[in-house]
């Protein structure tokens, strides 16, 4: 459809420029008005048959295919637990390497934990674990717990 859009428009033109240079002097404005009305109709007719024709769901499925945007309840889950790990390396300033966090009783709808369970290793045994425990539960918690332990192994 759109390839005879364009050699349709280009005869057109085409056409219009002969009409042009074959007219004479004094009728060069009335044949240059008329074959612009002429031109314009060739453009913008055809284009309502072509917008008409675009299927708007084929056009957006080409667009989402090499997209995986299925995501799960425990993948949501999974990156709340590696957030709320580096929200404390970031502040206690340790390596996120040295905090492993996991969740329980996940809530999507608040991105809030019932109980959250924090394992410190390495530097991250140097933490003020009381305070961090205060903040996990006022920031990642609904009234929750947080469990924090400390590993030497």
């Amino acid at each position: 459809m759109l390839d005879g859009y364009f050699i349709g428009t280009l005869t057109v033109i085409l056409f219009a420029a002969v009409l042009l240079w074959l007219a004479h002097t004094s009728l060069k404005g009335v044949t240059a008005l008329g074959m612009g009305a002429v031109i314009i109709c060739a453009v913008l007719l055809p284009l309502v048959d072509i917008i008409r024709d675009i299927n708007v769901e084929d056009a957006l499925e080409n667009i989402f295919d090499g997209i995986d945007y299925d995501a799960t309840d425990s993948a949501i889950e999974l990156a709340f637990e590696d957030a709320v790990a580096q929200y404390i390396a970031d502040e206690y300033g340790v390596s996120a390497d040295c905090v492993n966090v996991r969740a329980d009783g996940f809530d999507i709808a608040t991105l809030t934990a019932q109980r959250v369970y924090v394992t410190l290793t390495g530097e991250g045994v140097t933490v003020d674990y009381k305070r961090m425990e205060e903040e996990v539960i006022s920031r990642f918690t609904a009234g929750g717990e947080c469990e924090v332990s400390i590993s030497f192994g």
